[in-house]
């Protein structure tokens, strides 16, 4: 057994996938290793394996950029990257790559950028312990990859990947603390927030650091469980601030499909996407055609809503107010956690 056998060995032991995926993805990466895009495969790993190695991540001193101190974990001041600076590894870039090897691989693209992706995740272990992070956060955090592939197969029937959602993952700069995935991002990125925004007795301003809030798409979230992943955010950036600046209480921050406003109208009343919209104050929203709503059906919505499955309430909601003439789109929002 070789290098790459022992890669896709222990990463297949470790994380939780769907039934039938681990020997769906066994089978993928024996048909690459007898292809003839095997050679130029390990390339693109070989390469995207030394731009990891000289990725900043947190732990590492001397670094430009911005940057928090977390006093919840070690060092004096551990350097957090912040979403959109970190860009040392082109993961992009490499899964484009890896994406033009399908013919001669004769392998779908999907499942090319799935095994690129799993193969890497050892390089990028090394750097969350550099990081002091706690093994069970890295292990909670890299489960996303089995969601993915999950929504691959839903969307597809193919046990891969479609996104290029990844990269903070080797970057060392997304965490799922419970049920919610997190990461800073700083509040200049929000044109919402040209003028201070006052929120519980919580002024905003566009000099903040907001932790960025995702939900991956694991199951149910029960509103207990969201509560739970905000407390284990608030400790895990417990003294949040950025280099120079004074403390500042921690304000979430959500651009999501599941804030849509008009989902007060007719989502069940034991909905738990309604007490997870009402934790937030939103600030914006706005119509996105339908480009979310795979998120619901996993299928692509092309405008009849007589074509979604309706398999659960929540679909069955979704589907009937479409149906009604309502619209689809995204919506902008800050929680001051109490």
């Amino acid at each position: 057994m070789d290098f790459w056998d022992n890669r896709l060995e222990e990463y297949l032991a470790e994380y939780t996938l769907p039934e039938g995926a681990n020997h769906n993805v066994d089978r993928a990466f024996r048909a690459l290793k007898h292809s003839d895009a095997w050679p130029d495969f390990v390339k693109i790993l070989d390469k995207s394996r030394e731009e990891i190695a000289y990725t900043a991540v947190p732990g590492v001193a001397g670094q430009a950029g911005g940057s928090v101190i977390p006093s919840a974990l070690p060092g004096d001041a551990w350097p957090l990257w912040l979403y959109g600076t970190d860009r040392t590894f082109a993961y992009e870039e490499h899964v484009k790559e890896v994406a033009a090897l399908q013919d001669k691989a004769q392998l779908h693209a999907y499942a090319l950028q799935y095994l690129y992706s799993v193969l890497l995740l050892a390089d990028s272990a090394v750097l969350w312990d550099r990081a002091g992070i706690p093994r069970e956060i890295r292990h909670d955090s890299f489960e996303d990859f089995g969601y993915k592939l999950l929504e691959c197969r839903k969307m597809y029937g193919i046990d891969g990947t479609f996104t290029d959602w990844f990269r903070r993952f080797y970057t060392v700069s997304r965490f799922k603390l419970g049920r919610l995935e997190f990461e800073l991002v700083h509040a200049s990125n929000y044109e919402e927030l040209r003028e201070p925004v006052v929120i519980n007795g919580t002024t905003i301003t566009q000099d903040m650091t907001l932790i960025n809030v995702h939900i991956p798409s694991c199951g149910h979230m029960p509103h207990e469980s969201v509560a739970d992943a905000y407390d284990k955010a608030i400790a895990f950036f417990d003294g949040l601030r950025l280099e120079g600046t004074k403390p500042q209480p921690p304000v979430f921050v959500c651009h999501s499909w599941l804030l849509w406003p008009e989902q007060e109208k007719f989502l069940p009343r034991k909905c738990n996407v309604l007490p997870f919209m009402r934790d937030y104050t939103i600030l914006s929203s706005a119509p996105d055609q339908g480009s979310n709503l795979w998120r619901a059906f996993y299928v692509r919505y092309n405008g009849d809503p007589s074509v979604l499955p309706r398999i659960g309430s929540f679909q069955r909601a979704w589907a009937e107010y479409l149906e009604n003439g309502g619209e689809c789109g995204t919506a902008l929002g800050l929680l001051v956690w109490k």
